[in-house]
């Protein structure tokens, strides 16, 4: 019997890698994080747990990441209506910059009451 694995056997991520992924999708979820930055962080931990491993592969990279890509899908999909921290609601004013003409006007005003 061989002691590679089979190709379609994959083997898990330890706790402390699987515990790191779920903070960034959670850190997602609550619009701390953008999906980019999850999708990055989740990345770098999964690469470092396979250079760490014995067991772990390459191989076991795509089935790891595909898992946290569709669990940000979902959140993604949740919170699709849910305003995300720092961004502007509807009820809230956009903010509006002074015209640069606006500022020229009053300062001529000024000038001409002098």
């Amino acid at each position: 019997m061989s002691s590679n694995p089979s190709p379609d056997i994959h083997l898990e991520f330890n706790q402390d890698s699987v515990s790191k992924c779920l903070k960034f999708v959670e850190d997602f979820k609550k619009g701390l994080i953008q999906k980019g930055d999850a999708l990055l962080e989740i990345q770098a931990v999964l690469h470092t747990a396979i250079d760490e491993s014995e067991l772990l592969s390459q191989r076991d990279f795509k089935p790891g990441f595909k898992h946290y890509l569709e669990l940000l899908d979902q959140a993604s999909n949740s919170n699709e209506f849910k305003p995300i921290q720092g961004r502007p609601t509807i009820e809230e004013e956009p903010h509006r910059e002074k015209s640069v003409r606006s500022e020229e006007s009053e300062s001529f005003a000024i000038e001409k009451n002098l």
